[in-house]
């Protein structure tokens, strides 16, 4: 960005900020170079210049997450809006609005805090948002999210590092939850942070900063050190967000050489697939090194809070080194077993059944079915970056937009099945779909053959657009994870999550795993023991659909599309029983002697 449109940029920011709820634009997608401690990186050149040569890559990913996950408090997201928080949607942001989070009604996780619970305010004469705890007054200095898809948290600058308050505002359901309140909050619920000790530096919680926990994955050619005398974390980098170089390596030397393959170091991580298990690793840790939960190897600092939760590692000289592509990744990070982020955990083998944390699909690719270790050829396995573009494309997830299997061009949509048939088609138990078919799916003839096999794997009738019946990924991506609320990321396990997973969790105090019926039969009121006690599990290749339903196909055709229709109202209600706003075949007894269990 040249300096006329920066000024621009600026000029236009400062008109609008903690107010401009009503406000769209068009301004998104600016790179960002924040405001490094330790200044920028040798030999990194920034995404701008990447742009000379890759004006295509570029134009997609400026307005991708990668790129717009952190931004200044003026600086807008994909909504259009900088600040998105407005919980009663007046149109103005609920810190306009002055809003209490102790009182208010979408915001009970701080209802326990009291006058001690965080205020959202604002202060005209700084033009920025603010958060009063107790007696002390945080303004927002950075925002982090609020794309329109999960959350927005909010980073405030005290003496040298960032910290991220406690508030986050969770989009799609207009709430307000607290976000590591133990950074900001003593165990009897008073602030940490007073007239007295107004900064983690009195303190000694340099720990808690964002440049010890999250600057590694977040930042672009990021370095960083230890300031004895403060106990803080002090980082330099080139962007703020994660930019071409976080992935491509760094670029100067390649730009002035004129670029080319492999010219000056520049790296592509498709490279590193060479057919083997450990290519594909590697492969997968480009992306897996931020996308997975865990502590760094390296250790700087005092006290028990002296490791990153980032992939870092110490060189012999003792300075930190951060995760570079090609590199393995256990050198620089153990991942976690922390039972609160694993679902079902067990330490004899360090096994689980799925994550509950977010960001943590790395975590999840290595225990399941795609996982390098599995068995399966390393050379048919999908890398991250075969069902994910990193550049960005139109589809939610930067989901690929076509897949080429040898000579046939697929094009993809993860509500018809594409994504996951474009590898799976042609082997079992999809033998008899070819990879032409999938190209062709929109033909009617070609439908009804793929809709053939797919309904004998699943035993359920085939509606993926319409219904979720019969969709890959609502079997085998469920929802299990937690980031703006539970559920909202998809396991990465592909395993099938069984009822009986489920009742397997049930007494661990929170929210019980959802599971790969839940999509359809979920049911609010039952505990989770009684609920899943009598489905079948549908893995079992013995599992079949009784004759009654099997008539003329109409179970397949109709039965479950005026199921999800009507929600239990008028010939549903001759199978199933209507409970809240939920409709159980377990709970007639039909259904259960027949296929939800006995």
């Amino acid at each position: 960005m040249n300096n006329k449109l920066i000024i621009i940029y600026i000029l236009t920011a400062m008109m609008f900020g903690c107010t401009d709820n009503d406000i769209s634009s068009t301004l998104v997608g600016y790179i960002n170079p924040g405001d490094p401690q330790l200044g920028e990186p040798e030999g990194y050149a920034g995404s701008q210049t990447c742009k000379e040569c890759h004006s295509a890559k570029y134009e997609l990913w400026r307005g991708t997450l990668h790129n717009m996950a952190l931004r200044d408090p003026k600086q807008r997201g994909r909504t259009g809006k900088a600040i998105v928080a407005d919980a009663n949607k007046n149109g103005v942001a609920d810190f306009k609005d002055g809003l209490d989070l102790g009182v208010d009604g979408s915001s009970s996780d701080f209802h326990q805090y009291g006058a001690n619970a965080p205020i959202l305010g604002y202060s005209p004469s700084r033009d920025k948002c603010t958060v009063m705890i107790g007696q002390m007054t945080f303004y927002v200095d950075r925002l982090y999210g609020g794309n329109g898809s999960f959350s927005q948290i909010y980073l405030t600058k005290l003496d040298n590092s960032y910290y991220v308050l406690p508030v986050k505002y969770n989009e799609k359901s207009r709430t307000y939850s607290a976000f590591r309140p133990g950074n900001w909050y003593k165990s009897n619920l008073e602030p940490l942070y007073t007239p007295s000790y107004p900064t983690p530096v009195f303190l000694g919680r340099g720990f808690d900063s964002f440049e010890r926990m999250c600057a590694g994955c977040h930042n672009t050619g990021i370095f960083l050190k230890y300031d004895d005398e403060t106990g803080e974390y002090l980082t330099g980098y080139k962007e703020l967000n994660v930019g071409c170089e976080n992935c491509h390596d760094a670029g100067e030397l390649h730009s002035s050489l004129d670029g080319g393959k492999g010219v000056g170091g520049i790296f592509n991580p498709k490279y590193l697939l060479d057919g083997t298990k450990d290519g594909l690793k590697k492969a997968n840790e480009v992306c897996g090194r931020c996308h997975a939960r865990g502590s760094s190897t390296a250790t700087l600092g005092g006290g028990s809070y002296n490791w990153f939760e980032f992939p870092a590692k110490l060189d012999e000289s003792g300075a930190v080194i951060s995760f570079g592509q090609g590199d393995v990744l256990s050198d620089y990070f153990t991942f976690t077993t922390d039972p609160l982020f694993l679902w079902g955990y067990n330490s004899t083998d360090d096994s689980f059944i799925t994550s509950r944390g977010n960001h943590q699909q790395l975590n999840d690719i290595n225990a399941g079915a795609h996982s390098p270790d599995s068995g399966a050829d390393p050379s048919e396995l999908p890398t991250c970056f075969t069902c994910h573009d990193p550049h960005g494309t139109e589809n939610d997830f930067d989901i690929v937009d076509s897949i080429t299997v040898g000579a046939v061009l697929i094009g993809i949509d993860s509500d018809n099945n594409t994504l996951c048939l474009a590898c799976h088609a042609s082997k079992a138990p999809f033998e008899n779909i070819s990879k032409e078919n999938v190209a062709n799916i929109t033909d009617a003839n070609t439908f009804t053959s793929i809709k053939t096999e797919v309904t004998k794997h699943t035993k359920h009738p085939y509606a993926p657009e319409e219904f979720k019946t019969s969709k890959c990924v609502s079997c085998h991506m469920v929802r299990a994870a937690f980031s703006a609320r539970e559920y909202d990321i998809a396991s990465h396990t592909f395993h099938i999550i069984t009822p009986a997973q489920t009742a397997s969790t049930a007494d661990l105090g929170y929210t019980p795993l959802p599971n790969s019926c839940d999509g359809c039969h979920d049911d609010t009121t039952d505990s989770a023991a009684t609920k899943y006690a009598t489905f079948t599990d549908y893995t079992d290749d013995n599992a079949v659909i009784p004759a009654s339903h099997e008539q003329n196909d109409s179970w397949r055709e109709t039965y479950h599309k005026l199921f999800i229709a009507l929600r239990g109202d008028g010939d549903c209600k001759t199978c199933h029983l209507k409970n809240s706003e939920s409709v159980q075949p377990k709970a007639n007894p039909g259904c259960t002697t027949h296929c939800h269990g006995v």
